[in-house]
């Protein structure tokens, strides 16, 4: 019956993406982002003096997986998780109460003790960023463009009506053109983090690839950095929910490919060469081969 339910809901998301939106998603942003809107007002929901988290990461790095599993060690200490990325892009909201916005509500939105605040999807200028424990997990980005295009075209929530004006656009394209459009977006959102997060203090820089390949070390270093022991049945739990098999490429799942190097397998050789040449310095910059 689960299985019948995910069809129809797929068939019918498919085949009218702007009906689904309106009656299927649109009303559950009236119920969402509750705690965000409190603490965009001002509100004080947390007592813990744990340090604040900020996680900078972008599409397609397992950043909603990732966010659930640091939002899991740090809710036992107190800590409370918001998710402002979440809420501008669904939700319109007037400067003065955008979270982000240098005149906007942010010199209270970020509390410096407490919170935990991502997935946070492009570089932020966030007021004392010393004063914050920042995680900066990033992919391969040629990887990401080519999850990206699946996704764009076929997987991701129907959460806007720009998310389906993209979806409309990405399925006029191929996958190659795709990817070499997409580029110009990527190249600054992975250069501002290059030059802004990477080796500065505070900041842990994480790569998709080791959590795959090397989950046990990748937790190790995500949990000490932000400096939390958490409970041994958390952590078991988190230990097994890390399956990054996938049995058979499903072009409508979300968890679609996670194997590195996908980009080989889907562009044409020339589209790679394309994009090693206009990511070169980003790819040695993150010590990813050419």
């Amino acid at each position: 019956m689960k299985r019948l339910r995910s069809s129809l809901d797929r068939a019918f998301r498919l085949r009218f993406p702007k009906l689904y939106y309106q009656i299927i998603e649109k009303p559950k942003l009236h119920f969402r982002f509750r705690t965000e809107k409190k603490l965009i007002r001002g509100e004080k929901l947390s007592t813990s003096q744990q340090p604040s988290i900020l996680f900078f990461t972008t599409q397609k790095c397992a950043s909603r997986y990732v966010s659930r599993m640091i939002a899991a060690l740090t809710e036992p200490a107190g800590m409370v998780h918001a998710d402002y990325d979440a809420l501008t892009t669904m939700v319109r909201l007037p400067w003065e109460q955008n979270p982000f916005a240098e005149a906007g509500a942010i010199n209270h939105a970020f509390q410096q003790r407490g919170y935990y605040y991502g997935p946070i999807g492009t570089y932020r200028t966030i007021p004392n960023p010393e004063s914050y424990r920042t995680i900066l997990q990033l992919r391969d980005p040629r990887d990401v463009l080519t999850s990206l295009y699946f996704s764009t075209a076929f997987s991701h929530a129907l959460i806007s009506e720009k998310v389906i004006r993209r979806r409309e656009e990405a399925l006029q394209m191929s996958i190659d053109e795709f990817v070499v459009f997409e580029t110009k977006e990527y190249i600054p959102i992975y250069g501002q983090y290059v030059e802004s997060l990477l080796d500065r203090p505070g900041v842990l820089f994480l790569k998709y690839e080791d959590m795959v390949g090397s989950f046990e070390g990748w937790l190790a270093r995500l949990m000490s950095h932000i400096g939390i022991s958490a409970d041994r049945a958390v952590i078991d739990r988190l230990r097994k929910e890390a399956s990054f098999s996938v049995i058979q490429e499903d072009r409508y799942s979300q968890r679609r490919q996670v194997t590195p190097g996908d980009h080989k397998r889907k562009l044409k050789p020339e589209t790679t060469a394309e994009l090693n040449t206009l990511l070169g310095p980003i790819l040695k910059r993150l010590n990813y081969p050419i």
